[in-house]
C-alpha cells in the first residue's frame, strides 16, 4: 500500500491549509483518498502522481 499521510500531513505538500484540502475533498477535487478505521488517508504516491498531473507545460500548447 505504500507510505500512508493524514490531511495534515498531505496540505503542506499541496502548499495549501489543511481545510482546502478537506473542502477539495468534500466536491470530489484533490488527490485520492482513503478512508482506515474513520479517519482519512492520503497514498504518497497518490499525491505525488495529481501534483504531476497538475503540471502546465507551455511547450504543449503551443501553435506551430
Amino acid at each position: 500500500m505504500g507510505v500512508l499521510l493524514t490531511t495534515a500531513e498531505t496540505a503542506p505538500r499541496l502548499r495549501i491549509n489543511a481545510s482546502t484540502l478537506e473542502r477539495w475533498r468534500g466536491a470530489s477535487k484533490g488527490p485520492a483518498w482513503l478512508r482506515l478505521g474513520g479517519r482519512i488517508y492520503y497514498q504518497e504516491t497518490d499525491v505525488e502522481a495529481w501534483i504531476e498531473r497538475q503540471r502546465v507545460d507551455p511547450e504543449a500548447g503551443a501553435m506551430a
